[in-house]
């Protein structure tokens, strides 16, 4: 068979990628409706999921007149310097989410405790809480999470989701490269330089969301302009379902799906071949997009997105402000340097400002550029080496005489120049603090025009530039090794080790206390775990991380723990006749419903405090007395008083007799 005007192979990891997004999504859906969203109902789902990616293989493979590739015979690209240190990143992101539990803020927030929620009521569905976040934020990632959990009663499993994807970026990025006219050899280098990058290697081995997007939509639309190019129906079919698995990660990244639309629109026409199987698969992506949550959203929350009133605030009053702003505060985020001395005096002197005379134009700031002081997987962008070397050989590279240009489709011409509206519109739309972090699906595309320049065959030829690329990805495993969240170098179980048998080593004791403080924010409610010990119905009225801890050991079914949240007194009331005992409170959940404090809430619906983790209750009722006690304001931002020392956001154990 004559295969010169074939289009290219789908690669059998790209399919399967794809096909279990769609598998997680299709089956919360499914087995929702019917309750059984639990290890048995998920294990059934798999089985049929396994017969149907058979069937599936047999015919896009062996079908299409094509032999499937050995393994062994791709082992050769890891022969080189750039693609070892991909593996020794992949090896490392692995190690450090099989050592260390989920301790990103956001994950332990909402994210997994979502998750123990829907298996407790074995279904997806609104959960009755103050916490918004635990339905609006789209679930794409948790509905990955859900069999995992499910099946093995654990949370240290879910950084695979995040490392299959770190594993597919630099072939992903190689394709979408290519497709929009970078040169062979510069995109070689692209594609395993851009997993040193700090937003996407400190995320490998992580539970954060950030990061996963990036490949989502890399497939998404080189599939669009794959079939648009070749007038192939399958890559148009699987780029469908990687735009819907893109849009159901973060609500935020749907601007983003402009990039992969308009190749996807010129191309609507294969769609007429099989419009049968064209239906169903539109069908399946849309089950696993956004929009289910969206209308859940709409009919719970009557916002498309949720949020609410309170949440709104987030949003920028003044969107040439933000755009100006937020402008500074990406570059400053995108090429910070592993660690900010002067980030205190930064931010001290933002918040000034934003309180001072800049106040009526930063309405809508979360915190007005505040700054880090060592970067984590939470704020890291492309990171200050990485963006050293490319800027570097970019500005040497743009002074060489350019070759005859070649003439690109219109589709890629408008793909590379999507980009840019679409960064100054976030730009302009979000007050977020962590705002490098939102841009990891951007930085493939905005590094595209960079890797246009016309002299970066004599650069990447240079012994210089091999130097430089060897540093970058030395600099990248060595903040990976060293990371507060999952250090290697040594583990936190070492450093402890070495702090009791020190006698003295200060260097250790502080060592493992900064990585114990890391491992352990989200463990604020472990000290009233022993009096909860046998408890199987626990209120929650916290506005805080700490969940997890509650559920512990996860396990669903009936006599299983069970966690409830308490919004107001009527929630109180139904849960009491149920048979609850205690409800873990904190200063900023009672201030949410109104109290002055855990002990003001305790008091006014009847309950007795019987432990309190932070401040003594002598310490707390001196507080109230105090000229300046915290605002809710000043809780939930962590905002210092007037001794410069944040708040103390007590946490309190409540107690009432059994009914």
């Amino acid at each position: 068979m004559n295969t010169q005007h074939l289009p290219p192979r789908i690669p059998l990891a790209w399919r399967i990628w794809l096909g279990l997004g769609a598998w997680a999504g299709v089956g919360t859906l499914g087995l929702s409706a019917l309750r059984q969203s639990n290890g048995l109902g998920w294990l059934v789902w798999a089985a049929l999921g396994l017969a149907l990616g058979g069937v599936m293989w047999r015919s896009e493979v062996l079908g299409a007149g094509r032999s499937p590739r050995r393994f062994g015979g791709r082992l050769w690209r890891f022969r080189r310097g750039p693609a070892r240190w991909f593996l020794v990143l992949a090896i490392a992101g692995g190690l450090g989410g099989a050592l260390y539990e989920p301790t990103n803020w956001d994950t332990q927030w909402y994210r997994i405790p979502r998750v123990l929620h829907w298996l407790a009521e074995q279904r997806w569905h609104f959960i009755a809480s103050v916490e918004g976040r635990l339905n609006y934020v789209a679930p794409g990632l948790e509905w990955l999470w859900t069999p995992l959990v499910a099946w093995t009663g654990s949370d240290r499993c879910l950084f695979l989701p995040n490392l299959a994807g770190f594993l597919l970026l630099p072939g992903a990025a190689w394709a979408v490269f290519r497709e929009l006219g970078v040169p062979a050899r510069t995109a070689w280098w692209a594609m395993w330089l851009l997993p040193t990058a700090w937003i996407y290697c400190f995320q490998a081995g992580s539970a954060a969301n950030d990061a996963i997007s990036t490949p989502y939509l890399l497939l998404a639309v080189v599939l669009a302009l794959r079939a648009q190019r070749f007038g192939d129906l399958r890559s148009l079919l699987w780029s469908i379902v990687a735009a819907g698995l893109f849009s159901n990660v973060k609500q935020s990244n749907l601007p983003l799906g402009l990039l992969w639309f308009v190749p996807a629109l010129l191309s609507v026409r294969l769609l007429l071949r099989r419009p049968v199987l064209a239906v169903s698969v539109a069908l399946i992506a849309t089950a696993v997009s956004f929009v289910p949550v969206t209308l859940m959203n709409l009919a719970h929350t009557g916002h498309w997105m949720g949020w609410s009133r309170a949440e709104q605030i987030w949003i920028p009053q003044n969107h040439l402000v933000a755009l100006a702003a937020n402008s500074v505060f990406a570059v400053l985020q995108t090429l910070a340097p592993p660690v900010l001395p002067g980030a205190d005096a930064w931010n001290g002197a933002l918040r000034g400002l934003a309180t001072g005379g800049l106040a009526p134009y930063v309405v809508g700031f979360e915190d007005f550029g505040n700054l880090p002081r060592s970067i984590s997987e939470t704020w890291a962008g492309l990171g200050l080496p990485f963006a050293a070397l490319w800027l570097w050989g970019w500005w040497r590279a743009r002074r060489a005489r350019p070759p005859g240009c070649p003439t690109d489709r219109p589709v890629v011409v408008w793909t590379r120049r999507l980009i840019w509206p679409l960064l100054l519109l976030l730009l302009s739309q979000t007050g977020t603090v962590q705002l490098a972090r939102y841009l990891a699906p951007y930085y493939p595309f905005l590094l595209v025009p960079f890797l246009l320049a016309p002299g970066w065959g004599g650069i990447l030829r240079r012994p210089g530039w091999r130097w430089g690329a060897t540093a970058v990805s030395l600099s990248a495993v060595l903040t990976v090794l060293v990371s507060r969240q999952r250090p290697l170098l040594p583990p936190l179980v070492v450093t402890e080790w070495l702090a009791e048998r020190g006698q003295g080593a200060v260097f250790w004791q502080r060592w493992a206390t900064k990585q114990a403080t890391q491992q352990r924010v989200h463990r604020r409610f472990d000290p009233l775990l022993p009096q909860l010990k046998f408890e199987r119905l626990i209120g929650l009225a916290a506005v805080s991380p700490g969940e997890t801890a509650l559920w512990q050991p996860y396990a669903f079914g009936p006599g299983a723990r069970q966690v409830q949240h308490v919004r107001s007194g009527s929630d109180l009331a139904v849960l009491r006749a149920k048979g609850l005992r205690f409800v873990v409170q904190d200063d900023l959940g009672a201030m949410v419903k109104g109290a002055r404090d855990g002990l003001d809430w305790a008091r006014q619906n009847g309950g007795k405090v019987v432990a309190l983790v932070g401040l003594t209750e002598a310490e707390i009722l001196a507080r109230r007395e105090s000229p300046r006690p915290p605002s809710l304001d000043d809780i939930a931002r962590n905002r210092p008083g007037p001794d410069g020392k944040p708040p103390v956001d007590v946490v309190y154990l409540i107690e009432w007799d059994r009914p």
